[in-house]
């Protein structure tokens, strides 16, 4: 599996955000990152202004249930992209700690419909229309599995299954959000940073130079490195036959899907 034919898109030498994640939902990409949130309605080849008044450094984004969730140091959710109506909210564990989500998943747990974000500690939540909270469907991988220092940095949702990914090459698969698995091969030294799932399967960005920008797989259970249009990638999405990824330095590069 390969994906090709990278288009850079171009939003001006002003355009230096910090562009961090990626969705596609009722027709429209909407992207997250620094301060920042911008929406494309013609599969990634321009984008509007970025929305007014966001203070959030966010780091995920989703969609389903006609609803766009928005995750960071605070979090927001929209139901077109481009209207984010206060309050952005922190997520506050049960002993009253805050912590930093860092993505975003849609997909299905015990038969139902989710938000599942993960982020700092092996936090795993999901929202409930008006909080984020740990519900006893999901479990945290226990070390050894997930070593305890291991922070998740993205999660993704495709083919019946959820693919969650952090530091020290971790890579977890799980049909239902409570039991998981590693995948028998991930290339060393790799960090997903954005995960996404299309019709060629799972593909990951990471933190690596353009040689091993990207991460694929047909099922998420063995991973292969391939080249990727440039590096500094922080997140990817799908729709609409297009990946479409973003990065450092409003980095925004989009390719049909060839699979």
């Amino acid at each position: 599996m390969s994906i090709d034919d990278w288009t850079k898109i171009d939003l001006g030498p002003s355009a230096t955000q910090l562009h961090t994640a990626i969705t596609y939902g009722n027709g429209k990409f909407v992207l997250v990152g620094a301060q920042t949130i911008k929406r494309s309605t013609d599969n990634g080849v321009s984008w509007d202004n970025p929305v007014s008044g966001i203070t959030a450094m966010l780091h995920g984004v989703a969609y389903g249930s006609g609803l766009f969730v928005a995750v960071g140091n605070f979090n927001g959710t929209s139901t077109d992209g481009i209207s984010w109506p206060p309050p952005f909210t922190q997520y506050t564990d049960p002993s009253g700690s805050t912590h930093t989500l860092r993505a975003v998943a849609y997909g299905i747990v015990s038969g139902a419909g989710l938000f599942v974000a993960v982020g700092d500690g092996r936090t795993i939540v999901t929202w409930n229309g008006t909080n984020w909270v740990v519900p006893p469907m999901l479990a945290i991988p226990p070390p050894p599995a997930v070593p305890s220092g291991v922070d998740f940095t993205a999660i993704t949702f495709g083919n019946g299954t959820f693919v969650v990914a952090g530091s020290n090459s971790t890579i977890l698969t799980s049909p239902d959000g409570s039991s998981w698995t590693k995948p028998t091969f991930v290339p060393p030294n790799t960090e997903l940073r954005g995960a996404a799932y299309g019709s060629a399967g799972f593909v990951g960005v990471t933190s690596g130079t353009a040689m091993t920008a990207l991460l694929t797989s047909p099922n998420g259970s063995s991973w292969t490195s391939q080249g990727g249009p440039v590096g500094g990638l922080r997140g990817i999405g799908y729709g609409a036959q297009t990946f479409v990824v973003v990065g450092d330095m409003g980095r925004i590069y989009r390719s049909p899907d060839q699979g």
